[in-house]
């Protein structure tokens, strides 16, 4: 455990978070995106101590925002010090799976003459295995979108062709970090008929 002497000479009366590493760890995340995270390590008083709010920019790493503090640490003399954790919004990136594409197949049969001539429509409902590219985007803040939260299955007409880059799912969307959110996006990577 360190001990308050061991704080630089600017740590003045403790009052303000006094920066001792910028650098205090580093790591990868998101390989694919280039998320990246950083740890700064600060001394305090306690009794000085309010939390920053998730969110708030780093002031040492550009383009990096607190995603949480952490790791509260006595070091004597009434001073504390701890960890903020800062990452980036990573770029998008994809990669593939394999999804049950829900959809209700509409097919309709005209009746001509006989008894019950007229136009009926039949529905069904299918499920086929397909193969789908998933997009992976981030964004500070929820994503207010329709697509995200449209849980309905999609109604095809029978022999239609359904092309790929179709949504085969509706939007995911999850906390990344903090108030940072991945949004996955899952369309089709090959086309059918229905």
């Amino acid at each position: 455990m360190a001990v308050k002497i061991d704080l630089p000479p600017n740590a003045a009366d403790g009052n303000e978070p006094l920066l001792l590493d910028a650098n205090a760890s580093f790591s990868i995340v998101v390989p694919q995106g280039a998320g990246h995270l950083w740890t700064e390590r600060y001394a305090q008083k306690k009794q000085a101590f309010n939390p920053l709010p998730i969110g708030t920019k780093s002031t040492t790493h550009g383009g990096f925002y607190l995603v949480q503090e952490q790791n509260f640490r006595d070091i004597g003399g009434g001073f504390f010090e701890w960890d903020r954790l800062y990452a980036n919004v990573p770029t998008s990136w994809e990669d593939t799976g394999q999804f049950a594409f829900n959809y209700t197949q509409r097919r309709t049969v005209i009746t001509i003459g006989g008894e019950n001539p007229g136009i009926e429509t039949f529905e069904t409902s299918k499920s086929l295995q397909v193969s789908a590219k998933i997009t992976h985007s981030y964004q500070i803040g929820y994503p207010n979108t329709a697509a995200a939260t449209s849980l309905a299955d999609p109604i095809i007409s029978a022999g239609v062709f359904v092309n790929a880059g179709t949504t085969v799912r509706p939007q995911e969307v999850e906390i990344y970090m903090g108030n940072i959110y991945v949004i996955k996006t899952y369309a089709l990577l090959q086309g059918f008929y229905a």
